[in-house]
C-alpha cells in the first residue's frame, strides 16, 4: 500500500490516479463486457498474451508492464479483474450501473473509482503494476 500511496501523491485525486482503470472493469455498454473486452476481440488478443500477440517484452517492461500481465491472455486478465471485484465484495451490477451513468456524469466515475479501489489494491498486491491496470 506504501507504493500506491506514493504514486497517488503525484495526482490531484484518486480518480486522476485511477485514470483508465474503468476501461478494464465490467461494463454492459460494450458488446464484449468492457472496453478492453471489445478491444481484445477487435485486435484478436482475447486468447493470446501480449507476448504471443507480438509485444516486445523489454520495451513493454520499460513502459511499466509486468511479466505477469505480459504473459496473461486477454480473457484471463479480464476474468482476474472481475474476480478481484467479487473477492472484495464489490457488486458487479453496481460497477456496471456506475459505468453506464458515468457516460453522462463524471461524478459517477469518481463514485466508481471509490467503489473499486479495494479491488485495484488487491490486483496490485497480486503483482500487477499501475501501468498494467490503468495506463
Amino acid at each position: 500500500m506504501k507504493i500506491i500511496t506514493g504514486e497517488m501523491s503525484r495526482y490531484s485525486s484518486k480518480s486522476a490516479y485511477l485514470n483508465n482503470f474503468y476501461m478494464v472493469l465490467p461494463d454492459d455498454t460494450y458488446e464484449h463486457g468492457s472496453y478492453y473486452g471489445d478491444l481484445f476481440v477487435r485486435i484478436k488478443r482475447m486468447d493470446l498474451s501480449p507476448i504471443e500477440h507480438g509485444a516486445e517484452p523489454e520495451h513493454e517492461k520499460m513502459k511499466g508492464a509486468t511479466v505477469l500481465a505480459l504473459n496473461q491472455k486477454g480473457r484471463d486478465f479480464l476474468e482476474t479483474i472481475e474476480r478481484s471485484l467479487t473477492e472484495e465484495g464489490i457488486p458487479i451490477d453496481e460497477v456496471k450501473r456506475l459505468q453506464k451513468l458515468g457516460r453522462d456524469d463524471f461524478n459517477k466515475i469518481k463514485e466508481l473509482h471509490e467503489l473499486v479501489f479495494p479491488a485495484y489494491v488487491r490486483l496490485r498486491r497480486m503483482g500487477y503494476s499501475h501501468f498494467d491496470l490503468a495506463a
